[in-house]
């Protein structure tokens, strides 16, 4: 709420006294939030201190450019002169008024800042809100429109705020994210600079079932991956009895989704899987917010001390923790196994794509990399398998900070 009405209207309910002020607010602007990871601000939500403070990118590129982010931890970009600033915190579109408060902050910022946007970027995903904005936007404006992957913007943001302009292996790991295939990607390895990207390698796939549900039931996804491995719905039927993390009515209707495709896709979503294993360990069978079940699984993990890991791929990787929890292990044990797999898993897949290509900077970036337990494990690794390792600081690893890497693909390729 930014004005006397819209807090009368959306807070009286609440409290007892509104203080007013008779100065105006035009730009909203969110607490910024942050963790702390070796010493340095990890950044979680960048507004209130710091947007828009511009990031500068040396890319020799001087085009102006209005990226509007992505549907979720919405923030958009306005870039010139090699100075790419970041609006504050706008949220997730959701609504409507949502919707008009990223157009209304997008033309207030661009009026501020004096930027006549050439050429406007958004997420490849045909469905989201921001991406009609950007079409009507480029329709009115009559400029050209860039769509940009999900996970390559990702990259490409780490890859600009650490201001560094040639070839990484990204390692982009995320809950959601719209592939150049039509699934869901989220847990990519890609070749990428500022003028592309190939998609080197990624997680095993399995098939997401339940639609939107699965993005907050993670039993749905310990079902399917159980199904990708076991290849059987009789076997998966059984594990998961033996499991007894969900009752059987619902193991039933998920099963018969599956087994007839309804309302599935494939994916590969890192954080699914995290999800998965919080899910089939008892920590979380469903998230009332978002990265609840990844943060249990987290917090477990660093109750333990263990150095163990699983050299498999991922599925497999899930399997064996099922059968290893079936068997008695402890769960904080088995949480730390698996995040010691996983940044064993990223580093040996980096050191097979660097092995290729001969790049050896990898981009750790996406929403997973806020579990700092993870970010530290796989930077350790890969530092000690001679790596150079790019991070974020003051702009989110999350979809908070997409807009940076979609203005910086539009600069390049206008």
């Amino acid at each position: 709420a930014i004005n006397d009405e819209e807090a009368i209207n959306d807070l009286s309910s609440i409290c007892d006294v509104i203080l007013s002020h008779n100065r105006d607010i035009l730009m909203r602007a969110d607490d910024s939030v942050a963790d702390i990871v070796d010493d340095e601000l990890y950044m979680i939500r960048r507004s209130r201190g710091y947007a828009p403070l511009p990031i500068f990118f040396n890319s020799s590129k001087n085009v102006k450019v209005l990226a509007v982010g992505g549907e979720l931890k919405n923030t958009f970009c306005l870039a010139k002169n090699n100075l790419f600033y970041l609006s504050p915190y706008i949220g997730d579109m959701t609504n409507l008024r949502s919707l008009d408060i990223l157009k209304k902050s997008i033309e207030r910022m661009s009026d501020l800042l004096e930027i006549k946007p050439e050429v406007i970027a958004c997420d490849l995903h045909p469905r989201y809100f921001t991406t009609k904005i950007a079409e009507e936007l480029a329709n009115t404006l009559n400029i050209p429109l860039m769509k940009v992957q999900h996970h390559y913007a990702h990259v490409l943001t780490c890859m600009a705020e650490n201001n560094f302009n040639e070839s990484v292996i990204g390692v982009s790991f995320d809950g959601t994210g719209y592939g150049l295939d039509e699934t869901i990607w989220g847990g990519e390895f890609l070749i990428a600079d500022t003028q592309g990207f190939n998609r080197a390698a990624s997680i095993d796939s399995f098939i997401q079932g339940g639609g939107d549900k699965s993005a907050v039931e993670g039993w749905r996804i310990a079902l399917a991956i159980i199904l990708a491995v076991t290849k059987s719905i009789n076997e998966t039927k059984k594990v998961a009895a033996e499991l007894n993390f969900i009752d059987e009515t619902k193991i039933n209707g998920q099963m018969f989704l599956l087994e007839n495709n309804i309302n599935c896709v494939k994916s590969t979503s890192a954080g699914r899987l995290f999800d998965a294993v919080s899910s089939i360990l008892g920590l979380c069978n469903k998230s009332t917010f978002e990265g609840e079940a990844a943060m249990k699984l987290q917090f477990a993990a660093e109750l333990s001390n263990t150095d163990e890991f699983i050299e498999m791929s991922t599925n497999n990787i899930f399997f064996e923790i099922c059968k290893r929890h079936l068997q008695g292990e402890n769960i904080n044990k088995l949480a730390k196994i698996f995040h010691n797999s996983i940044a064993n898993f990223i580093v040996i897949t980096c050191k097979k794509i660097r092995n290729e290509s001969k790049i050896s900077t990898a981009a750790l970036t996406g929403g997973v990399f806020q579990n700092t337990l993870l970010l530290k494990l796989t930077s350790d690794k890969l530092k000690h398998c001679g790596f150079n390792i790019l991070r974020h600081k003051l702009v989110p690893a999350n979809d908070g900070g997409i807009c940076l890497g979609q203005a910086v693909y539009a600069a390049h390729k206008l």
